[in-house]
């Protein structure tokens, strides 16, 4: 079986990711869940180190949110003893929900995104948004526009840092300054006008998408729109 285009996961991501913020119930959360649970078996492999790394940057945003639904929504209290300091039943509820949906979302990006190379995906978004063109939008641009947001990001998030004559550094301050850098150039190229942009890859489209893989984001919707209708 050939394997999903990518233009097919990006779309996939999509429709995922809008039933589950527009439901917004534990029955859409189990069939997301379900998915990816899906997703993993059938690659025989389960969340890679990188999806590890973004939750756990995202530790103290998830930390947060429960905070502010736990202690902020009224409703019953979960621990009458404690009068207005107990939590909410319903703040648990949906404390529960938001971080749990934040957590199947940053899992799916990883699994939509996993082994894609920085150029298939931007031949990907440019077929994606190249409809639209008649709309003024530039599919070409946005393509170079996504080239050097990947460039730039990959350039500061390597470990070795850098600066100047002094050799490679790891220090707090050597990688604020080296970022610092490559944002301004980033956004010199970002604002550069189109006759001096050089863009670094040749958008070529490709082999077309087997049609049969457009069932797929058509079978997400509709069994989300199932389950959550139960």
């Amino acid at each position: 079986m050939a394997p999903l285009d990518p233009l097919v996961r990006i779309v996939c991501l999509i429709v995922f990711s809008l039933n589950l913020a527009a439901y917004n119930r534990f029955s859409s959360l189990a069939v997301a869940t379900g998915l990816l649970s899906v997703a993993w078996v059938s690659r025989w492999q389960g969340p890679t180190l990188s999806a590890w790394r973004l939750l756990k940057r995202a530790k103290w945003l998830l930390v947060s949110l429960a905070v502010v639904y736990l202690m902020f929504v009224p409703g019953e209290a979960l621990f009458p003893a404690l009068g207005v300091g107990s939590p909410s039943v319903v703040g648990l509820q949906q404390a529960l929900l938001r971080v749990g949906a934040i957590v199947v979302l940053i899992l799916s990006v990883d699994v939509a995104l996993h082994g894609l190379e920085a150029e298939r995906l931007l031949v990907a978004f440019y077929r994606l948004i190249r409809p639209f063109a008649w709309l003024g939008f530039s599919p070409e641009r946005a393509a170079v526009r996504g080239w050097l947001t990947l460039h730039y990001s990959t350039e500061l998030a390597t470990p070795n840092v850098e600066m100047g004559s002094a050799g490679g550094v790891s220090t707090i301050s050597g990688r604020v300054a080296r970022g610092a850098e490559l944002m301004v150039n980033r956004l010199n190229a970002i604002l550069a006008p189109p006759s001096e942009i050089r863009a670094p890859i040749q958008i070529e489209l490709g082999p077309p998408t087997p049609q049969w893989q457009w069932v797929l984001p058509v079978l997400i919707f509709v069994l989300f729109a199932w389950v959550t209708r139960l």
